[in-house]
């Protein structure tokens, strides 16, 4: 994703969009925040979280995208719908975690 909106940037000659590409994941979300990030894209890896390994389920990527970005800030994710119509109790309240502090405005 990275790539392309780069690629983007120079083809329109837009030298103002300050991408970063980096592994927020390894960051404090509210490190992050204080930068002021207004976009947000993400397509996290699917089905890899279990009841083993639930901090590896799609819907805390995302969690964890939207708690960094600044206040208004719009996100664009790719995931598969059962990401986030949550199989498990602990997707579900994951799920339930992000609508309290976040808004949907499509699918």
């Amino acid at each position: 994703m990275f790539a392309i909106a780069a690629a983007n940037m120079i083809l329109r000659k837009d030298g103002n969009s300050n991408l970063k590409c980096c592994d927020f994941l390894r960051k404090n979300p509210a490190q992050v925040h204080l930068k002021g990030a207004t976009v947000g894209l993400m397509n996290p890896p699917y089905s890899q979280g279990t009841k083993a390994h639930p901090e590896q389920y799609e819907i805390l990527f995302i969690e964890h995208m939207l708690d960094s970005l600044a206040i208004g800030a719009r996100a664009a994710v790719i995931v598969p719908q059962s990401s986030v119509t949550g199989k498990s109790k602990a997707e579900q309240a994951y799920k339930a975690s992000i609508m309290k502090k976040h808004t949907l405005e499509g699918v």
